[in-house]
């Protein structure tokens, strides 16, 4: 027989609680509910919420070590049927895990950013110390709504979870909980002999309000025995038709994430999930691949994955920085900024698959954000060059021949982030003004016509025109060091509307980071 602790053993058994970070779960598999042939779940970054690790001892004395969930997969995992995102742990506290010397963790975590619709919400989930009645609400899910209202989930011992440390035999009675995963750790293993195993569940619950957008979400102790904790939280909706979608990086969820909006419903996917930062993306033009630049192998380099987020792949392994990819027209090509020697910035272009990397530039100014022209002869980029007297607007030919300086120019602004409008009849960029401050500019391809769109005042940056060419979404920051907002406007500058406000990109979007991207045809209704 192996040392028990010093504590009553119970059916429901005692005294640990592991947490656990939010991530993607299934819905319900009650089999008299109808399921959905195609939904689509969306993972809630829990990250900046996390108020433990998973290898953190957790809902126990403090002299007993390596009670946590180090043994629980991490990343992207399929459990009970659901994709879930494992990273962390939300830990509540409780009677029992205080009673013992525990006061570290929280009674609630408040204001856990959403900013979408669901018809359901899936919890991965568990609680410690379980020694309440079954039916005793140990847990409270509080959903904030767009339109100032709430609703409350309640979660229950015995119905909802039961004690993480457990048998295999005791089961929840809730219709829509499963067991979802089960493991082991050091402690367990050295204070229970009855085959006792680390549980954590997934549960179900339909959304009071599934057409209203939920903003926020609260999790709660309600200081009982039980101290909860959230491993996971995923929305489900129905399938939603296509409509205008748009990329951007935001640090929402703690770090720099690239993240995808529907300007119809005002709903974000996280696509990248990682803590890594991750930024400047770019839609390949068929629409199935993003490029983008991120820090994950600890240089910044060009990735791309697929459309949902799926399968990553590293494209450069060059020890200079990279950042800034553009696609070709045609899917073939991918050009980029690299800082070679780690500081001089120039043009290269690559197949899309990485490799034959060449340098389109090769000269000892400053040569940075690549943009194609819609026919794929041409590469826009924004450069100060000897004699340039700033930095100014420059084109070339697609295989870095006739390098050509256009008379528009940014007035020394080290912004100018040009876009070539899909019908290849205008060029956005971004220009100092006078006073201070960046803005929108236009002008024609030749640079003639310039033509100020944007008058906001602070740093106005980003310029992106959709895919019909009718409308520009931009980024404005008050001062530079001040949350951003995402802006859309007509072509010609008119019906400037807010779409993302408070995004903290402002370092980001100078280094190319913050740049939206239209989904190709999303507008244009191909």
């Amino acid at each position: 027989m192996k040392k028990e602790l010093s504590l009553p053993r119970s059916p429901q058994l005692p005294f640990l609680v592991a947490i656990a970070s939010l991530a993607w779960v299934f819905g319900s598999h009650h089999a008299a509910e109808p399921q959905q042939t195609n939904p689509v779940f969306e993972s809630v970054s829990l990250k900046p919420y996390f108020t433990a690790s998973l290898t953190d001892a957790i809902n126990s004395p403090d002299y007993v070590k390596e009670n946590n969930l180090a043994e629980m997969p991490t990343g992207r995992q399929v459990l009970a049927g659901v994709p879930f995102e494992i990273h962390g742990l939300v830990q509540l506290s409780g009677k029992r895990v205080v009673g013992w010397g525990r006061n570290e963790f929280p009674e609630k975590v408040e204001n856990i950013t959403v900013g979408r619709t669901a018809e359901k919400i899936h919890l991965l989930h568990s609680a410690g110390g379980v020694f309440d009645p079954d039916e005793t609400v140990i847990a409270k899910l509080v959903l904030h709504y767009a339109d100032k209202t709430d609703e409350m989930i309640e979660i229950k011992s015995g119905v909802h979870v039961r004690d993480w440390w457990g048998l295999l035999s005791q089961k929840t009675t809730g219709d829509t909980t499963e067991l979802a995963w089960t493991g082991s750790n050091p402690a367990i293993k050295k204070y229970r002999d009855d085959g006792a195993v680390l549980r954590i569940y997934r549960t179900t619950f339909a959304n009071p309000n599934p057409s209203k957008k939920i903003d926020q979400v609260d999790f709660l102790s309600t200081m009982n025995d039980s101290s909860p904790f959230l491993v996971a939280l995923t929305l489900e909706s129905a399938d939603e038709a296509e409509g205008p979608k748009l990329l951007f990086s935001s640090n929402r969820a703690g770090n720099f994430e690239i993240l995808l909006m529907d300007l119809g419903t005002s709903n974000v996917k996280n696509l990248t999930n990682h803590e890594a930062e991750d930024a400047s993306p770019a839609w390949a033009p068929d629409g199935k691949r993003i490029a983008f630049q991120s820090e994950r192998s600890g240089n910044l380099d060009i990735y791309v994955m697929d459309a949902d987020g799926s399968h990553v792949r590293q494209l450069t392994t060059d020890a200079n920085p990279d950042r800034m990819p553009a696609w070709s027209p045609d899917g073939k090509k991918i050009a980029f900024c690299r800082h070679v020697n780690g500081r001089n910035p120039e043009i290269f272009v690559m197949d899309a698959d990485g490799s034959n990397p060449v340098n389109l530039t090769n000269d000892p100014g400053f040569d940075a954000d690549p943009a194609w022209s819609p026919d794929g002869t041409k590469i826009l980029f924004g450069a100060a060059r000897k004699g340039s007297g700033g930095f100014r607007l420059f084109v070339m030919n697609a295989d870095g021949t006739n390098v050509q300086m256009l008379p528009a120019k940014s007035r020394g602004s080290p912004y100018v982030h040009p876009a070539w409008s899909p019908q290849g009849k205008q060029l956005a960029y971004t220009e100092s003004v006078e006073g201070g401050g960046l803005e929108i500019f236009v002008c024609n391809p030749d640079g003639s016509n310039e033509r100020r769109l944007t008058s906001s005042g602070g740093l106005t940056t980003f310029a992106a025109w959709s895919p019909d060419g009718k409308k520009i979404a931009f980024q404005h920051h008050a001062k530079f060091d001040e949350p951003g907002t995402l802006y859309v406007m007509d072509a010609d500058g008119s019906n400037q509307k807010q779409i993302v406000a408070g995004e903290a990109q402002a370092g980001q979007a100078t280094l190319g980071g913050g740049r939206p991207a239209w989904k190709p045809d999303a507008l244009a209704g191909k």
